[in-house]
This record gives C-alpha cells, structure tokens and sequence, in this order.
C-alpha cells in the first residue's frame, strides 16, 4: 500500500513539475516573440541601412515628408528627450526587455522624459534637425542603453522584420553597397556638375542622401553610387 501510495505521489509531482516547466518556458516563447513583434516607426522610404559608410551609420534611414509621425515601435518609457546638435530634436525609448530605441532628426517631440509609452504611439514627427541633410528617421536599436561608441548597436531590421509592418515601408533601396563612395563637395560644386562626373541624375543624388532641396554646403560630403565595372 505504502509503495502504491509513493508511486502515485511521484506521478502527481511530475506533472506538477511538468506543467510548471511548460509554463516558464512558454512564458520565456512569448515575451521572446513579444520583443520581436514591432511596429515600423513611420511609413516611408527606407534610403539607407545598418552598417553602411565604412561601418559608420549604426541605424536605418527612412525617407517621409516633414511632418509625418513617428511611432514607438513597442511599449516602453522615454528615458531623453531633447535637442543634440547631431540628432537633431530625439527621443530615447528603453523597453522591458533592456533594449532601447532611438528616433533622431525629428521636427517635432511629443514625449518627455520619463512618459510611458504604449506600441504605435505618435511620440514625434519627421523632420531634418542636427547633422541631417534632408526629412526623414534616423532609427536605432541598441541591445542596452546608447553610449557613445554605440557598442551596443544592432540592425532594426532583425527586429521589424519579425513582426513588424513592413507594408509600412513603400520602398527599400537595395542599392549594391560595394559601388558606395563618399565625395568631399568643393565650393563652386553644385549636384549637376557633381551628377556629370560620376554619370547619375540630380534625383538620384537628392535620394541617396535625404536631400529635399538642391542645395549642397561645401566642406560636407556626398553619397554617390557609381556604376559596375
């Protein structure tokens, strides 16, 4: 009897056991899907990617008019909210997860510090401050909170890819990123004599670089796409 009863009881606390185990890591499953399942930022042109300009550009840039919305991709809190002299008016959001989320160039904060935010909240609009040659997102995700050297950096599109809208980007220029050089601008240089050179359109240059306009700054630089050998 007393062996019969010890039998049972081992079943019972294995399937307590069991049970227990599905559940963490069920749980561990969905807060995993939860941290990939991101909404794109703002609906756009993506116009550069992670990793470009001599691993250099730690985020993505997409393409939108002044004005358009900018989203938090997910749930968090805004830790920065302020005007830098590179970015430009933008917003650091930390997440449950431990990962942050960066929106720079922006023409417009509608977050301050310390505000929650919830999934596909307008926290800001398009614009072209800072060190931004023409309206769009610059967008980066970091595996723990920004520092300087940007160590923790890692491409958005491993995450919006997951789970977020993509539909909401209306073009990705898959341009062959070997044939990418960067050209100092002189002065006297103007974005027809520069397109002349390297045999491209004026358009083509304003795209590539995010330029709304045709003004170019000596001692600036651009980015130009040159054609296979």
């Amino acid at each position: 009897m007393l062996k019969r009863t010890l039998v049972v009881l081992t079943m019972v606390l294995s399937m307590i056991y069991l049970n227990v185990d599905n559940q963490v890591v069920n749980a561990v499953e969905n807060r995993h899907k939860s941290d990939r399942n991101w909404e794109w930022p703002v609906m756009g042109m993506m116009t550069d990617e992670f990793g470009t300009r001599g691993g250099s550009h730690f985020g993505i840039d997409i393409a939108a008019e002044k004005g358009t919305p900018v989203k938090s991709v997910e749930n968090g809190t805004v830790r920065k909210s302020y005007y830098s002299t590179t970015y430009g008016h933008v917003i650091f959001v930390q997440h449950s997860s431990g990962i942050e989320t960066v929106y720079a160039h922006l023409n417009k904060r509608n977050v301050r510090e310390r505000d929650k935010v919830q999934k596909g909240d307008i926290i800001g609009t398009v614009g072209s401050t800072g060190r931004s040659y023409g309206n769009h997102l610059h967008f980066e995700v970091h595996k723990e909170k920004w520092n300087y050297e940007k160590s923790n950096a890692v491409d958005p599109l491993v995450f919006l890819n997951e789970g977020g809208k993509q539909e909401d980007v209306l073009e990705v220029n898959k341009l062959d990123k070997s044939h990418e050089e960067r050209v100092d601008i002189n002065a006297g240089d103007t974005l027809w004599s520069i397109s002349q050179v390297f045999n491209v359109t004026v358009e083509e240059l304003k795209q590539w670089n995010n330029l709304d306009s045709n003004l170019i700054i000596a001692g600036n630089s651009l980015i130009v796409f040159k054609e296979k050998s």
